[in-house]
């Protein structure tokens, strides 16, 4: 048995079916037998070339990962540094301003009891530890109710966020389409909602195929329920590690 499982899909909001616009989020995975990689993006849908800017940002982070050996000592900041190079790259090639490429950007690297993460930007992550359900990372805040910060924008080092963690055999990562589906706020402070991450937990332990679970993820992001929660576009992924721990 594959020591991970990994699965996760993208899909338009119904502003941007309506607007018969593309879906400006953006979701990829890589897994081997030491390690599993998930990126996730939200293209700003103020920016002319969001959606692009998701594509490529976790594109490069995938490229970038790739290129490293020994992923678990990846320089995180290094990392982001790339994907903003890559985006300042494509902006000269596309003929459009760097900002026009807005994302935010979600990273995760699972390796064993492990998992280390970079967050720019709005969107969560819920991990599992001792069989208890937890934020991981929560939307990000800035000084300015309503405000994203972008990896497009130049404060960007100023909010980003990095960690290693121990011990969660079960991550979850998601862009702001659902998160009010999928989190508790209270007094200002994110919780998960657990029944939908326990139902979330039985399908990541049962499912088998990546990409039979993609679809079936893709076919609830696009469910009635769902598209209730908000006209945004959504992403939801998730990494299940199955050794020990």
């Amino acid at each position: 048995m594959k020591n991970f499982f990994a699965a996760g899909a993208s899909v338009r909001g119904a502003s941007h079916i309506s607007s018969n616009k593309e879906c400006e989020d953006y979701i990829d995975f890589s897994i081997n037998d030491n390690c599993c990689i998930l990126a996730v993006a939200d293209g700003a849908g103020s920016a002319e070339r969001g959606g692009a800017g998701a594509r490529v940002a976790v594109r490069s982070v995938m490229e970038y990962m790739r290129e490293r050996k020994y992923p678990e000592r990846v320089n995180l900041k290094n990392m982001v540094e790339y994907a903003r190079n890559s985006l300042a790259h494509f902006a000269i090639l596309d003929g459009y301003d760097f900002k026009d490429y807005a994302t935010t950007l979600i990273v995760i690297i699972s390796y064993g009891d492990r998992i280390r993460l970079i967050q720019i930007g709005d969107g969560g992550v819920v991990g599992r530890r001792k069989g208890k359900f937890q934020m991981i990372s929560e939307p990000m805040n800035t000084e300015y109710a309503n405000e994203t910060v972008f990896l497009t924008s130049s404060s960007y080092m100023k909010f980003l966020r990095t960690g290693t963690f121990r011990n969660f055999d079960l991550i979850f990562a998601f862009t702001d389409g659902i998160q009010n589906g999928v989190l508790e706020r209270k007094n200002g402070i994110y919780s998960p909602f657990v029944g939908f991450f326990e139902a979330m937990e039985s399908f990541a332990v049962e499912e088998s195929s990546s990409l039979d679970g993609s679809r079936e993820i893709e076919e609830m992001l696009d469910s009635q329920r769902f598209r209730n929660i908000s006209s945004d576009d959504k992403t939801f992924g998730l990494i299940h590690y199955r050794g020990e721990i």
